[in-house]
């Protein structure tokens, strides 16, 4: 374990000047302002501040709630993106809570024509052992990992990126990656790889590239070079990551990328320091709070995870139950009458009220339940059928190794993809998605991740900030689903280049449009309306006019034999 001392002068350096660069853009000359409590909801219903108490907000809320959810961190609400916020409610946690961040280090392997296989990760959250708030005086941890090559596999690549949820912000420093073959018996392990950060173009500006190694994601600027004076004077690869929007990172690059034997065991050694937090808009929820008093505290810390600026404090009034007052009982006795009677106006009208509200969720329920019955139905369960019949295959006996090897990686390539459309029905049927912003990342991480498996070279265009925008969720998942299609087909049909997806709400509408420069949709997939020879229409472009009819969009197709394609999908949506 290296002693971090004044070797971390230059990365604490590059810390200090990026928190300032990104406060600095934020609020000019003025003070910063304070992260305050954005909502408060009882039950689901917002309640309003009753008042002051000095400088806090008072709210008082309904008696016995039974869920109380409160929501902070807005930028366009506190007019700037804070870089990490911790929370607390006093009464009910014992210590501070830090909104969860996730960082990854990858190992994925390929085979030989750059095809996924499989791969590995170690993700961080949180702060390393030791860490003291200070790069200087925190010490770099030692890790390491076994991991057994996969068949068919013909490479490895190495991914450093802050992908984890999207809120995540914070710094991971790594340094000294070595990479080693475990021989049987006690042999010597045979080293593969060693990180180089000795070798690159402008290796002290932290914007510098190392050899064998390229930056990723739709934030690239996440990775950076951390120069740490000796002797000797050393680099290392580093993200630090300020902005709650965007994910980047680094990653290997073909020539970097070692090979590998499929079977043989991997040794797997580095040395990080990190701290990771989350900020950018949140909620919370508790449930059942007794009678009392509360406070709920918000704190914003640097990237470093150390407390800023002032706290925010709000007190939460829980009253007790009428029946605990003093004055319940002569009140009782002196207007049992009259309680009697508003007690039955009460709940007549609080029983219609659960009716209604009964009868619209189980109408929602059913819809869901419907859609997701639909989606079963087309994809998995057909994809379910082929792998049974592909494991009878399998255990035919007259088949041969190979025949048998070649089912097995269709049944791998099947129930992958049965994995990747569960989790778009998870994805779909989340309520913390329904917006813009999240839909958004998971559209352009989805088109990087498919399309990083292909020939095709993929492009993100889109703006650092879209507007805070709530996207139904039968809305969002046909759209996406109409944007998956769109780039399958640019991806398999049109044996394109570059496929640029390109991203923005303008003049109340949010647009999708999925280019490629390929062969055209003559070429690709036939004339439209061709009943001649050649290939015909497919249904992919019946069944995305079909999806954006559903949620009241348009779709338009603009191609030229070898000219390449252009498809714009756009819905109306509510101004901000």
């Amino acid at each position: 374990m290296r002693s971090r001392g004044a070797s971390t002068i230059g990365m604490t350096a590059v810390v200090v000047a990026t928190v300032c660069r990104a406060f600095a853009a934020a609020a000019g000359d003025a003070p910063l302002a304070v992260p305050t409590l954005d909502r408060l909801l009882v039950d689901g219903r917002a309640v309003a501040p009753s008042g002051k108490r000095g400088t806090e907000d008072v709210y008082r809320l309904p008696n016995r709630p039974k869920t109380l959810q409160l929501e902070f961190g807005d930028p366009a609400k506190l007019g700037r993106l804070p870089v990490q916020l911790r929370y607390r409610l006093d009464g009910r946690d014992a210590d501070w809570r830090d909104l969860v961040g996730l960082m990854r280090f990858q190992v994925r392997f390929i085979d030989a024509n750059n095809q996924p296989v499989d791969g590995d990760e170690s993700s961080v959250e949180g702060r390393s052992p030791g860490w003291t708030g200070q790069i200087e005086t925190s010490p770099f941890q030692k890790r390491s990992k076994r991991i057994t090559v996969p068949p068919r596999a013909a490479k490895l690549m190495l991914w450093l990126i802050s992908a984890g949820p999207q809120e995540t912000t914070g710094v991971r420093v790594v340094e000294s990656i070595r990479i080693s073959a475990v021989g049987e018996n006690g042999a010597t392990p045979r080293e593969i790889y060693r990180s180089d950060f000795e070798t690159g173009e402008d290796l002290d500006n932290p914007y510098g590239v190392p050899q064998g190694w390229e930056r990723d994601g739709t934030k690239p600027g996440v990775g950076r070079m951390v120069r740490l004076p000796g002797p000797p004077v050393q680099h290392a690869i580093a993200l630090i990551d300020e902005d709650p929007r965007g994910l980047g990172g680094w990653i290997t690059t073909a020539e970097g990328s070692p090979a590998v034997t499929p079977g043989e065991e991997l040794l797997v050694e580095w040395s990080e320091l990190y701290s990771v937090g989350g900020g950018g808009k949140h909620a919370v929820v508790y449930d059942t709070l007794p009678a009392g008093e509360y406070r709920f505290r918000i704190s914003e810390c640097s990237l470093l995870g150390v407390p800023q600026g002032p706290e925010y404090t709000a007190v939460i009034e829980v009253p007790p139950p009428v029946w605990a007052r003093p004055w319940f009982w002569a009140a009782t006795a002196a207007g049992a009458t009259g309680l009697v009677a508003l007690a039955a106006r009460q709940a007549s009208r609080q029983r219609i009220e659960r009716q209604l509200a009964a009868a619209e969720q189980q109408r929602m329920i059913a819809a869901d339940r419907m859609r997701i019955a639909q989606d079963l139905h087309d994809d998995l369960g057909a994809n379910l059928t082929r792998i049974g019949m592909l494991s009878d295959l399998v255990r035919n006996p007259s088949i041969t190794a190979d025949e048998s090897r070649r089912y097995l990686d269709q049944i791998f390539e099947n129930a992958t993809g049965l994995a990747k459309h569960l989790n778009e029905i998870v994805w779909a049927i989340s309520p913390h998605n329904d917006a813009v912003e999240p839909f958004s990342a998971y559209l352009c991480k989805y088109a990087q991740d498919f399309l990083a498996s292909s020939n095709a070279r993929c492009r993100i265009d889109m703006p650092d900030r879209l507007p805070d925008i709530p996207l139904p969720s039968n809305v969002r998942h046909n759209l996406f689903l109409a944007a998956k299609e769109a780039i399958h087909n640019a991806a398999k049909h049109a044996h394109a280049r570059t496929i640029v997806l390109r991203l923005a709400v303008i003049d109340g509408r949010l647009t999708i449009v999925v280019e490629d420069d390929g062969c055209g949709i003559e070429t690709a997939v036939g004339r439209v309306g061709d009943s001649g020879a050649g290939r015909k229409r497919g249904k992919g472009f019946d069944n995305m006019q079909s999806r954006m009819r559903q949620v009241g969009g348009e779709f338009a197709c603009e191609s030229r034999a070898g000219g390449g394609t252009s498809i714009r999908l756009s819905i109306p949506v509510p101004t901000a």
